[in-house]
């Protein structure tokens, strides 16, 4: 099945029952759906190749394998110069790189509501908390309850930062069945052995 790309002549010509001239066409192979590549010399299809509307059918010369390698190749000879390219560039852009970046970490945020409650309690002590307030004090932290043993490991507020509410993404936070806490109530609860931990705890506040 042909997958149309943008500023494909070649392709807008096939999709409507007409093939396309020799001047039209970027690739012998592309009435098929394949493409050579000239890094590797070998035959893919489109789904391997880049997007580039520069070029006549929409893809890039080489393959996805081909580009990724030559980039990584180039980045580890001249990785010293690239890195200060970094550098220069974030310096005199970074307010505008900081905005960009919080306001996908909003859109990626709010894609989660209502699978996620924007306000809700602390599930130990009943204080009032809600979703990225801002203020650590008012916000909810989420528990790893099953002793860390869920697919997200780090800090699962910065993983909604940075993911989507995809299919894929809702079932993976499906799956941790995090807690929903206050900060007080989080800080206070060891990630491993908590029941050992409160019944410790609880015999200590017993002792008179």
């Amino acid at each position: 099945m042909l997958m149309p790309t943008q500023d494909s002549k070649c392709l807008h010509l096939i999709v409507n029952g007409r093939i396309p001239s020799k001047k039209n066409m970027a690739n012998k192979d592309i009435v098929s759906g394949t493409k050579h590549c000239y890094q590797c010399n070998k035959v893919k299809q489109f789904s391997e190749f880049r997007k580039n509307r520069s070029r006549k059918d929409g893809l890039s010369d080489e393959c996805s394998i081909c580009n990724s390698a030559r980039r990584k190749n180039y980045y580890t000879k001249n990785r010293e110069i690239e890195l200060q390219k970094r550098k220069e560039y974030y310096s005199q852009h970074s307010k505008r790189i900081k905005n960009r970046v919080s306001l996908q970490y909003k859109r990626n945020i709010s894609s989660w509501i209502p699978l996620i409650t924007k306000s809700t309690s602390c599930q130990i002590c009943g204080a009032k908390i809600s979703l990225n307030t801002g203020d650590i004090n008012k916000s909810i932290h989420f528990d790893h309850r099953k002793s860390g043993t869920e697919v997200i490991k780090l800090n699962p507020t910065d993983w909604l930062n940075k993911h989507k509410a995809t299919e894929a993404h809702k079932k993976i936070w499906k799956s941790c069945n995090f807690g929903m806490l206050c900060n007080t109530c989080n800080n206070h609860l060891p990630t491993k052995d908590r029941i050992e931990w409160l019944e410790k705890a609880l015999k200590y506040a017993k002792t008179k």
